[in-house]
């Protein structure tokens, strides 16, 4: 097992000369010690779809007789967090702030709220209705 992280990856779809069947190549670009880029070649899958550059993924390495990397998943290769669903997560937890569902709620949105307005220098201000302001 080897954790690295990605400086690129590539997908291509091909197609086996042996036996004419189609199947996904996956090149990772990586950082060896001496800082070059050293490439591992693997097959693609959902998991390394998922991937995007900047990631630490866990795969097992091997060195061929020909001295290229290959790269296999093992248990602990996960597919990489959707970014839209992490941005879209934290708006729902941000207008949770602005419209809590009840008394709980409110009272964590009102300690959240506070801390968000002395982080910028301001204050909290309730009850501002639409019609009072300047715009």
């Amino acid at each position: 097992m080897a954790k690295i992280t990605l400086r690129g990856i590539q997908h291509e779809d091909k197609v086996s000369q042996r036996n004419g069947k189609p199947y996904t190549s996956c090149r990772l670009t990586v950082k060896d010690k001496q800082g070059k880029d050293q490439f591992i070649s693997g097959f693609g899958s959902e998991i390394s779809r998922s991937w995007n550059v900047g990631d630490t993924v866990d795969v097992d390495l091997s060195q061929n007789d020909k001295g290229y990397w290959n790269f296999d998943l093992n248990d602990n290769s996960k597919p990489s967090p959707n970014p839209v669903v992490a941005l879209l997560t934290e708006i729902r937890d941000l207008l949770k702030l602005l419209a809590p569902n009840d008394k709980m709620q409110a009272v964590k949105a009102n300690v959240e709220m506070q801390g968000i307005a002395d982080s910028f220098g301001g204050e909290v201000v309730e009850n501002i209705k639409v019609e009072d302001l300047d715009f």
